[in-house]
């Protein structure tokens, strides 16, 4: 037992003990500046003039000096003025509450959900929390644009960032009228650091593009602020559309597959030099193996 006197004491040495592990756990890691992650990046086979669609885990790469500014500044210096950065910028938190797991939620408070639920503002709506701090930062770059989908929605920076992410329809939320499709278009290269195929949302294109049996689309409901008649002020509405039912489940697999029968310039697990060459695959992947 530790007494009164001596309680003081007791706690000093847990906060130093605390101090000096937290610091050994920092030593053993990896220090990443903005400049070691440009060079790194280039080393990957990232160029002047890409455009690329970004999955960034910062959690996973170490200590980043300067933190999720400096991961997109050190993208943007890899790329230049004359590339693109893309990433997801999704809030699935608006959609309609069957589908949610995580709060599962019980059926008498869908309607309630809903009916209190702030509807969707490409400015306002926040990015989900699970999708990362680099996608939201970027969301707040002066000259990025974000596309107008209440869940699946992208964030780009750069040249092409006004092509990409041009109208994007509801009912094909990560499909052809999509900014996936036009990053395809471009022969948009994809980055995944910090991340796994789970991550890698391009392939959710190949999901819309592919056909398997038990492929099936569901109802979704969202609020959205719309007008009722031309000349009448935008008010809140719950808008109902189709919507592919998504299963990233099999995108770690079909990853693998792809780095195995693909000859995939740059290090692997980390950048694809080919958008195309990667949905092409997996939409034969996903006919094949579903």
């Amino acid at each position: 037992m530790i007494d009164k006197q001596n309680i003081g004491l007791y706690q000093a040495f847990l906060i130093c003990h605390a101090t000096l592990v937290s610091e050994r756990i920092l030593a053993k890691q990896d220090i990443v500046s903005r400049q070691g992650l440009h060079l790194s990046l280039e080393e990957m086979g990232l160029q002047i003039g890409d455009t690329v669609i970004a999955h960034v885990s910062l959690s996973k790469l170490g200590y980043i000096i300067g933190g999720e500014r400096a991961v997109i500044g050190a993208i943007i210096d890899t790329i230049g003025k004359k590339g693109t950065l893309v990433m997801p910028s999704f809030s699935e938190t608006l959609s309609f509450p069957l589908r949610w797991t995580s709060p599962r939620l019980p059926e008498e408070s869908w309607a309630d959900v809903m009916r209190n639920s702030e509807p969707w503002d490409r400015v306002l709506t926040p990015i989900d929390s699970s999708i990362g701090a680099v996608a939201r930062c970027l969301k707040q770059f002066p000259k990025c644009r974000r596309s107008n989908h209440p869940l699946f929605s992208f964030v780009a920076l750069g040249n092409q960032s006004k092509f990409v992410i041009a109208p994007h329809r509801l009912g094909d939320q990560l499909g052809q009228n999509s900014p996936l499709s036009r990053l395809y278009d471009l022969d948009a290269k994809v980055l995944l650091l910090g991340c796994g195929w789970q991550s890698c949302s391009i392939l959710h294109l190949a999901e819309h593009r592919a056909t398997w049996p038990g492929k099936q689309f569901y109802l979704e409901r969202v609020p959205m602020l719309q007008k009722k008649h031309f000349w009448s002020k935008r008010s809140k509405r719950i808008t109902a559309f189709q919507s592919l039912d998504l299963n990233c489940e099999d995108f770690e697999e079909c990853g693998s597959a792809f780095l195995k029968t693909v000859n995939n310039e740059g290090k692997q697990k980390h950048l694809v030099q080919s958008s195309r060459t990667l949905v092409d695959f997996a939409s034969d992947w996903f006919g094949a193996n579903r």
